[in-house]
């Protein structure tokens, strides 16, 4: 069986959120005390399914340098 030499299997492109879920059920957004983040839909949800599933894989993606930029940028990093 051949090796492969390169060095991703996948690359997935597309935006990248941050999905905030309310903790508290029965409660409208006004009364949320506290939320909990994950990847949202998008490139990057994609690409940890499919890493998880034993692919190499990139993301290429616009992410602001701010809370939910660095979320997702460490989530990733967590996921390798």
């Amino acid at each position: 069986m051949k090796k492969s030499n390169k060095l991703y299997d996948i690359i997935v492109a597309g935006p990248a959120s941050v999905e905030l879920r309310g903790q508290q059920q029965s409660s409208s957004l006004q009364h949320m005390l506290s939320f909990e983040k994950t990847l949202g839909n998008g490139a990057p949800k994609v690409a940890v399914g499919l890493a998880r599933l034993g692919a190499r894989c990139a993301v290429i993606s616009a992410l602001g340098n701010d809370a939910m930029g660095k979320f997702i940028n460490e989530t990733l990093y967590e996921e390798s």
